[in-house]
């Protein structure tokens, strides 16, 4: 749950591409916040911008327009050691994990690198860390003498959500992250996030076109379309009470049983940490 502090903040952001001859909108003056400890659910349909605002929020990507803050700094005033420091506290994880995982490096060493990185654990301890971090994402320890390459598109997404919290993020941007796992695994790996979450107070971007797994994740969603914001609000609110049509098309693709809630889902955490 947000504790009102904003680590991370778009201004005005806008960004556009040349497409067949003419200057393509990908974003147009979004604005938004994610605060430490929140889970901001950004959802559209295909082609909406999604992903692109999401790179830009982690200056993957420049901005045409707007400014991007990070802990209350404006990215564009970051240089050098400063801004890879920084970096390093917004973790995103894609997609397709396969693209950025190293196919000839076992689950240990990848992880290893990160922490050894960030804490300078060796030995004995440096084991145990790995081992905690592949039990958060729902691996056992039979997965770190395995190479990327040998691992199935699910293990590999969970691999790669395991290496972004081994630097101790404070943000995590979680792009289409569950595409590669079925219904239960999905739901198995969110209640994991959660209680991640909720012991480290990390702040989580998810961004989908699904809204079958919103309401389970998410304190607030966004709703995009045509690279522009068009809702934002509490997700128990607008999944019960959706004001755009956009939102109302996105939940009428959703079957009747496949909207969690949250509060359910914190319960299931608390029960299930005892």
């Amino acid at each position: 749950m947000s504790d009102g502090v904003c680590v991370l903040e778009g201004v005005g952001l806008t960004r556009s591409y040349r497409a067949g001859g003419r200057r393509v909108a990908a974003v147009r003056d979004v604005s938004l916040a994610l605060d430490r400890g929140e889970t901001l659910a950004l959802v559209g349909a295909s082609g909406a911008g999604k992903s692109t605002l999401g790179r830009l929020l982690l200056a993957l990507e420049r901005c045409d327009g707007g400014r991007v803050r990070w802990n209350g700094v404006a990215v564009g005033e970051l240089r050098g050691r400063a801004r890879r420091v920084l970096r390093r506290r917004f973790q995103p994880v894609f997609q397709n994990p396969h693209a950025s995982l190293h196919p000839r490096m076992t689950a240990f060493q990848m992880l290893g690198e990160v922490i050894r990185q960030e804490e300078c654990l060796r030995g004995a301890a440096l084991a145990r860390r790995v081992g905690g971090l592949l039990e958060a994402v729902g691996l056992s320890a039979r997965f770190e003498p395995r190479l990327a390459a040998e691992l199935s598109g699910g293990e590999a997404q969970r691999l790669a959500i395991a290496r972004a919290l081994a630097a101790r993020p404070q943000a995590l941007l979680l792009d289409e992250p569950f595409s590669a796992l079925d219904p239960m695994a999905s739901a198995a790996l969110v209640n994991r996030l959660l209680d991640w979450q909720q012991r480290a107070g990390i702040a989580l971007l998810f961004i989908t076109h699904d809204l079958g797994v919103v309401g389970h994740l998410a304190d607030r969603v966004a709703v995009m379309e045509c690279g522009a914001l068009v809702e934002i609000g509490p997700a128990a609110q607008i999944l019960a009470a959706p004001r755009h049509e956009v939102t109302r098309a996105l939940l009428a693709a959703v079957p009747g049983q496949a909207l969690f809630s949250r509060s359910a889902s914190t319960r299931a955490v608390a029960a299930a940490r005892g």
